[in-house]
């Protein structure tokens, strides 16, 4: 086979042994695969259109399920069909040269002794539960299988809540009148970044509800109390985004306060030159006036004279101003 042919691979089948190891399938292996071999854990490429077809036409999964694992956009949800389930959760995005806050899904189906995932990229946290497999300390059953990839998705959600927490905090501590406009670009990063996580967050915790809730004979009460800490974690994260959310607008509210009182010290600077050059411009006005009869206008020293009263005259504006505390 041809780099490029196995490149192409659409498939790839994991036996799990029930005891945390496992072995790898090839593809006609996969095919002649029975319920009472063991668990088999499935990948299918989802970019591949071999691997669309044998979603469709050879896996036994119903139409509908298969349409909803193969939608371009999706959001974290449970969907149950017999003693079947549909899960499609999300995490951010650990690849490398790419942003955390990028979401990528998960979109699982699960069955007594089969579980199927699709995949549109290479995801870290598969590939965690599939080293732990080849230590033989992975999971052993499919509602294990589940319960590790949601772990492990939503484990990899604290870091970057707590950077972001972490931020927001910085930025308190690095309010400045001079650097607005640096503080304003990061907050909006911040608020954007926070927004996004939470969008997916919140249906997701409903999603590992539902799945708790339904009665799948593969699903022990065990694992039912593991879902019920993982919808708690998610809930603190939840709290927690929340959270920053809330301090982010409050740092908001103080740049509005500061640029109104940089305005307002701005406004108050100028009415205090504009009131302190009035008279001076009065009087400029005056004597500028293209008439007979102005004082001085015979003199050599009136101009001297006149510059002088000026200065005298905005310097006694400028005493009296602080007498009245008004400067």
């Amino acid at each position: 086979m041809t780099d490029a042919a196995r490149a192409e691979e659409f498939i790839t089948g994991y036996l799990l042994d029930g005891r945390g190891g496992y072995r790898k399938l090839e593809q006609q292996a996969i095919g002649q695969w029975q319920p009472d071999d063991g668990l088999l854990w499935i990948h299918v490429a989802r970019s591949s259109k071999r691997g669309r077809v044998w979603l469709r036409d050879e896996c036994g999964i119903p139409a509908a399920i298969c349409d909803a694992l193969l939608d371009d956009e999706v959001r974290p949800r449970t969907l149950v069909a017999n003693d079947s389930a549909m899960i499609v959760l999300r995490g951010v995005n650990l690849n490398a040269g790419t942003k955390l806050e990028d979401m990528v899904s998960l979109r699982l189906w699960v069955e007594g002794n089969r579980v199927i995932d699709l995949r549109h990229r290479k995801l870290r946290r598969v590939t965690n539960v599939r080293n732990q497999l080849a230590l033989g300390h992975g999971p052993t059953s499919s509602g294990d299988l589940l319960l590790e990839l949601a772990d492990t998705m939503i484990e990899r959600m604290d870091p970057v809540v707590d950077h972001l927490e972490s931020e927001v905090d910085q930025l308190e501590l690095e309010l400045d009148p001079n650097r607005l406009n640096e503080i304003r670009e990061t907050l909006s990063s911040i608020r954007s970044r926070t927004i996004r996580l939470r969008r997916y967050l919140a249906p997701q915790r409903d999603a590992l509800t539902r799945l708790r809730l339904e009665n799948l004979s593969w699903k022990t009460s065990r694992q039912d109390v593991r879902l019920r800490e993982l919808v708690e974690r998610i809930n603190h994260t939840i709290e927690d985004l929340d959270w920053v959310r809330e301090h982010a607008a409050i740092i908001q509210d103080e740049l509005t306060s500061l640029e109104s009182e940089a305005a307002r010290v701005a406004m108050y600077r100028i009415a205090i030159i504009t009131g302190v050059l009035l008279p001076p411009s009065l009087i400029a006005g005056l004597m500028g006036a293209n008439i007979s009869g102005i004082p001085g206008g015979d003199s050599s020293f009136a101009f001297a004279l006149l510059c002088a009263g000026t200065f005298l005259l905005i310097l006694a504006e400028i005493l009296v101003l602080r007498f009245f505390k008004w400067l």
